[in-house]
């Protein structure tokens, strides 16, 4: 729920505070733990974690029908760390995506939103992706299967 600060911020005309957008990057192949990257051009500490100034930039999804929607994200591979990290991953990695004020970047007003790396390009000068949630169309239903050993009522 946001904050009356951050409503306040979000509907001013002006206002003197910064949004800043924090991206967390997990998977247990990332040995130094989650990858954080802020979008602020500073270091941003929130809740007792450094996420390191990086350039990126998120497109949300289209709001259609057809379709399920996916979020575009592309992060700077300035030291080239980045796509070595993600090149090595044999799985899909979390991503979380949170919104916080810079006046006050322990109190989360957006997410964490938990998307999954659905895929993934490098190139020399950034890596890209797209993030998907978990498909719901994947889901089995009903959920469970009415088998004798379970619902013997049923037979």
């Amino acid at each position: 729920m946001p904050t009356p600060s951050f409503r306040s911020a979000t509907f001013a005309q002006e206002t003197g505070d910064a949004f800043l957008i924090l991206i967390e990057i997990e998977h247990p192949q990332i040995i130094d733990g989650p990858l954080r990257f802020s979008s602020d051009a500073v270091d941003t500490v929130s809740n007792g974690h450094t996420y390191t100034a990086l350039p990126f930039t998120i497109e949300l999804p289209a709001d259609t029908d057809d379709s399920l929607p996916e979020v575009k994200l592309s992060i700077d591979n300035v030291g080239r760390e980045m796509a070595q990290t993600i090149r090595a991953l044999t799985t899909a990695p979390t991503v979380r995506v949170s919104v916080v004020l810079a006046s006050a970047p322990d109190v989360l007003e957006a997410g964490p939103l938990e998307f999954r790396l659905a895929s993934a390009d490098v190139d020399a000068v950034q890596v890209s992706g797209t993030l998907a949630w978990e498909s719901l169309l994947a889901e089995p239903f009903p959920a469970d299967s009415f088998l004798p050993s379970t619902h013997p009522a049923v037979f």
